[in-house]
């Protein structure tokens, strides 16, 4: 091969690597240390070290004998994205206009609750960004133990690139890099001596958290278990 035909392939070689979508950087997803109040516990996810993040999808996994998911919040780098929950869907299937504004302005967060699993997406079109708070997860305290808190599942993928000729969102799968994702697990100690339905702590069930722990069973937010235990409560304590 003469020195011509070198330069040449070199050329070749350049423009094509330079064509190609660049390598995202690994971001650190990690579950944070709950803040607890009453029975009630809340428990970060946390992001760092990501690019712009164009969709995400987080699963986590917990113990429902000792705690149970009561809800999904917005954490610091989705606090303008649209929370979608069950009661944002209305009755037809759709969002009204404000939130639809909303996610396209803003992306959308997505929560859902089944079993003992907690399922998180995220999308964005300008791409969620910086280190914090990707959602706040609330639980119940259900019974004494300690609670594994697994990241089962952590996928994330960068916005869509754009043409800089046209500037149009580009459609080909390989415009939406995955971010490399590491995980870090977390687990919740519920102290053994904690009483059902002791709301505030102070080591008696009276007649208003009694109520409460009844009308937590009727929403199905916690068990036949935690409810049993309320009542021994308020009668051993009240």
């Amino acid at each position: 091969m003469n020195i011509q035909k070198i330069v040449l392939t070199v050329a070749i070689v350049s423009i094509l690597l330079a064509a190609l979508p660049a390598a995202a950087s690994a971001a650190t997803v990690s579950v944070g240390d709950a803040t607890t109040v009453g029975s009630t516990a809340t428990v970060p996810i946390n992001v760092s070290g990501a690019p712009d993040i164009g969709a995400m999808t987080i699963t986590l996994t917990y113990d429902s004998s000792v705690l149970s998911a009561t809800g999904v919040l917005k954490g610091t780098i989705t606090s303008d994205a649209l929370l979608i929950i069950e009661d944002t869907i209305n009755s037809s299937g759709g969002i009204s206009d404000t939130d639809n504004e909303m996610m396209r302005n803003y992306g959308a967060i997505i929560g859902y609750i089944t079993d003992n699993r907690v399922n998180i997406s995220m999308v964005s079109t300008d791409g969620f960004s910086g280190d914090g708070t990707i959602a706040e997860i609330t639980f119940t305290k259900v019974a004494g133990g300690t609670c594994p808190l697994t990241l089962s599942t952590v996928t994330a993928h960068e916005t869509a690139t754009c043409d800089p000729c046209t500037n149009e969102t580009v459609l080909d799968p390989a415009s939406y890099p995955v971010i490399p994702i590491d995980t870090i697990d977390g687990e919740y100690v519920s102290e053994e001596e904690e009483l059902a339905g002791d709301i505030n702590g102070n080591g008696i069930v009276d007649m208003g958290e009694l109520f409460g722990a009844i009308d937590a069973y009727m929403a199905g937010t916690v068990d036949m278990t935690y409810l049993f235990g309320a009542i021994d409560a308020y009668m051993t304590t009240a």
